[in-house]
């Protein structure tokens, strides 16, 4: 989960980077072959850093791994990403 925005409250918490960062090294160290199911939760898209880690992303999902990824938009609106 990475907030950045007005639902970010108190501290600890991981921006869109440093989630996705965190997401990469886990599920392509040290649990590599162990989770089979990933959600990214976001209520910041950061298109530059998708990009960085794109191929990496893609790697994850040929590794059978099933991702979902979730936008936090206004009013609290929902939307599912097609990752």
């Amino acid at each position: 989960i990475a907030l950045h925005g007005k639902l970010r409250k108190g501290k600890g918490h991981l921006n869109f980077t440093q989630m996705l960062e965190s997401f990469i090294r886990h599920m392509q160290g040290s649990c590599l072959g162990r989770t089979q199911r990933a959600v990214i939760i976001t209520d910041s898209w950061w298109c530059d850093q998708y990009e960085k880690w794109y191929a990496n992303i893609e790697e994850v999902k040929r590794n059978g791994v099933y991702l979902e990824g979730y936008l936090i938009g206004f009013g609290k609106h929902v939307t599912r990403i097609d990752l």
